[in-house]
C-alpha cells in the first residue's frame, strides 16, 4: 500500500497571499491537500511561540471564515519537528494575535483548538515547522455540535450486534469541557454527549478511539470513559443525583441494569487523558445475542478493519485448552465461525 500526491505549486507564503482553508468534515479527509514546507515564506510578524525564525520563514499562511465559536486545527507532519500554528484577527499589516501553540519536543502533529472565534468573521492563520521539505497536511474542524448534552447525538451504531460501526465518525478536538468527572478518574476537558432510548432492561455499551486520518486501516488507540445519566438536565447538581454508572480503563465495557423500556439515557464521553482524541466508535452489546457455545458461533467475515466486539463477561467454559499453549485458562470463552476461501488467512485477535 503506497500514497500518491499531485501537489500545487506554492502558495500561501505571505499574509497577502494567505490561501483560503475551508472546514472539513471527517469523511471528506481525502480530499485535504498536502503541502511540502520549503524556505522562502514571510517571516513577520514574530511570535512569542516560535523557538527560531528559521521555522517562520516555512510557514503558510491561511484565511478562513469561522463557522463555529470554537474550531481546531489539526496539522499531521511526515517527519518535522517544532511544528506550530498562530491565529490572527484583522489585516494584514496590522494583524492581532489569538493565540499560538509549538511543539516543544520532536512531535510530528499539533492539535490545537481556536477559541473566541465569532462565526462569519475571517480570521487569519499560519503554520510552521523547522525542517526543509517535510509534508504537512492542514486540517480545520469545526466544534462537534454534541459538545454538550443539549446537542446530544443518538449512539452511533447499526443493525448488527456487538458490531463496529466504522461509519461513526466523531472527535474531541474543539470541545469544551461540561463539568468535573463524577466517578472517572479520566479528565473531561473534551467532553462529547450521546444518548440512547432503552430497548431493554439492561445495557452494555463501550467506545474506543479511532486515529483514522489519513490510515487505509484505522489504529486503535486508548479507550475513552463512559458516563450515563437516567435523565436530560443541564444542571450539573441534577445530573449528579441521575448517574447511573461508569466505566474505567480497566473495565471499559459500561453495563447498566434496571432500566426502564423506552425510557432515555444520556452518555458522556471523555478521554482518560487530558487533549482531544480522533474520532470515536461505538459498540452496544444486543443482550439477545449469545455466543457462549459453539450453537451460536457469531459469523465472521474477511474483512481490512476490526468487525466485531464483545463482552466475555457471564461467558462459561466449554471445552479445555489444554491442547493449546495459552496461558490464560478458557473459563470464559466465546465462539465464532467463518467460511473458508481460497488462499490463506488470518485470524487477530486483540483488547
Amino acid at each position: 500500500i503506497f500514497n500518491i500526491a499531485l501537489v500545487e505549486g506554492a502558495t500561501g507564503r505571505s499574509c497577502a497571499d494567505a490561501s483560503t482553508l475551508a472546514p472539513m468534515t471527517l469523511d471528506a479527509l481525502h480530499t485535504a491537500k498536502k503541502i511540502l514546507f520549503e524556505p522562502g515564506a514571510e517571516p513577520l510578524p514574530a511570535s512569542p511561540c516560535a523557538n527560531s525564525a528559521l521555522n517562520l520563514e516555512r510557514a503558510f499562511w491561511y484565511r478562513f471564515t469561522a463557522t463555529t465559536p470554537t474550531m481546531a486545527m489539526v496539522i499531521s507532519f511526515d517527519h518535522v519537528e517544532y511544528p506550530g500554528v498562530e491565529y490572527f484577527s484583522g489585516a494584514c499589516g496590522a494583524l492581532v494575535s489569538l493565540g499560538c501553540y509549538q511543539h516543544t519536543g520532536g512531535g510530528r502533529n499539533v492539535r490545537y483548538p481556536l477559541t473566541g472565534l465569532q462565526p462569519g468573521t475571517e480570521y487569519v492563520l499560519r503554520i510552521w515547522g523547522a525542517d526543509v521539505n517535510a509534508w504537512s497536511t492542514p486540517l480545520l474542524l469545526e466544534g462537534p455540535v454534541n459538545d454538550h448534552i443539549s446537542g446530544a447525538i443518538p449512539v452511533p451504531t447499526d443493525a448488527s450486534p456487538n458490531s463496529w460501526p466504522l461509519s461513526a465518525q466523531q472527535y474531541t478536538y474543539a470541545a469544551s469541557p461540561s463539568f468535573p468527572a463524577w466517578c472517572s478518574s479520566g479528565s473531561p476537558d473534551d467532553d462529547l454527549w450521546y444518548y440512547r432510548v432503552v430497548d431493554a432492561t439492561t445495557m452494555s455499551l463501550t467506545a474506543t478511539f479511532f486515529n483514522g486520518y489519513f490510515d487505509e486501516t484505522p489504529t486503535l488507540m486508548n479507550r475513552p470513559l463512559l458516563e450515563a445519566y437516567g435523565t436530560y438536565s443541564t444542571d450539573p447538581a441534577v445530573l449528579e443525583e441521575a448517574l447511573l454508572g461508569c466505566n474505567s480503563a480497566n473495565y471499559p465495557v459500561l453495563q447498566l441494569s434496571n432500566l426502564t423500556v423506552g425510557d432515555t439515557v444520556y452518555f458522556r464521553v471523555f478521554s482518560a487523558n487530558s487533549g482531544p482524541q480522533s474520532t470515536i466508535g461505538f459498540v452496544v452489546f444486543d443482550p439477545a445475542f449469545n455466543n457462549d457455545e459453539p450453537a451460536g458461533a457469531m459469523a465472521v467475515d474477511f474483512t481490512n478493519s476490526p468487525s466485531f466486539f464483545f463482552n466475555t463477561t457471564g461467558a462459561t467454559g466449554t471445552m479445555s485448552a489444554a491442547h493449546c499453549t495459552a496461558p490464560e485458562s478458557a473459563d470464559d470463552d466465546i465462539w465464532f465461525r467463518f467460511t473458508a476461501q481460497a488462499g490463506p488467512g488470518r485470524i487477530i485477535v486483540f483488547d
